[in-house]
């Protein structure tokens, strides 16, 4: 990170350089221009021109002390000036290299810095969640407790594993069909296990699904739409029922005389 900040020092010092030596000039051009009409006035307006002014004087005395980049700043780069010129004025555009280059190489090398300063936060993160997960299984294994989660991983874990064959036989022996509702709120894991002991992976597939993905409870605990949408592509569809039962008139009157 030392590199990108020295970067960025080295770029206000050019910036600092141009300003000095041709920043009032350039600004004092760009002004006329916009009142001219040169300048499109929908992109370049003479309020945030002063201020962007005041900034830069700010700037120059001590980069240190300047607030963020000013937000109009960017304007002043060769490319913006270009593009926020009129049509017909070509030729007539203010210019000054040396402050439009020092605009756009300050601008690039904070670009750079704060892309830095993400990877970074991201690395970060990364390592406190694995040093978490490794915290909290550590406490659950001396407190002899399992989550929910803790159980499902466990036997997807055992059955990707050297074995596992023999424990999905198992689970066949003592359970000979698997049947499991509100199936859209499953896991890409639990899917796994279900489709590996009772479905395509197994020698006897005896596997029932039910789920409507219009139902999905996205994201509740972890349930994923995506790994109903997979299971139903490889399933055979059932029958439709017929008839409504949760809907019949008898049913519908004696709910409503409860209430």
């Amino acid at each position: 990170i030392d590199g990108s900040q020295g970067d960025v020092a080295d770029a206000q010092a050019v910036l600092q350089q141009a300003w000095h030596d041709h920043g009032e000039d350039f600004l004092d051009a760009l002004a006329a221009a916009i009142h001219a009409d040169v300048m499109n006035r929908n992109s370049y307006r003479q309020a945030w021109l002063a201020d962007l002014r005041q900034w830069l004087q700010a700037f120059a005395c001590d980069p240190s002390l300047a607030d963020a980049p000013h937000p109009k700043l960017e304007k002043l780069s060769a490319t913006a000036l270009a593009a926020g010129t009129k049509k017909g004025n070509a030729g007539k555009t203010p210019t000054s290299a040396p402050v439009s280059n020092a605009v756009s190489g300050y601008l690039d090398a904070l670009q750079a810095l704060q892309a830095l300063l993400a990877r970074r936060r991201g690395n970060l993160l990364h390592r406190l969640r694995d040093d978490a997960r490794t915290r909290l299984a550590l406490l659950k294994q001396e407190r002899r407790v399992q989550t929910y989660d803790d159980r499902i991983d466990g036997v997807a874990d055992a059955l990707s594993r050297d074995g596992g064959s023999t424990l999905a036989r198992q689970l066949r022996t003592q359970y000979a069909v698997a049947l499991v509702d509100e199936f859209q709120d499953t896991d890409a894991r639990q899917w796994a296990i279900f489709d590996q002991v009772f479905g395509s992976k197994s020698e006897q597939p005896a596997l029932f699904v039910i789920g409507d993905p219009k139902q999905a409870i996205y994201g509740f605990r972890g349930g994923d739409v995506h790994t109903y949408l997979a299971a139903a592509s490889i399933a055979e569809p059932a029958p439709p029922l017929s008839h409504n039962f949760r809907s019949r008139p008898n049913v519908l009157a004696a709910i409503a005389a409860l209430y």
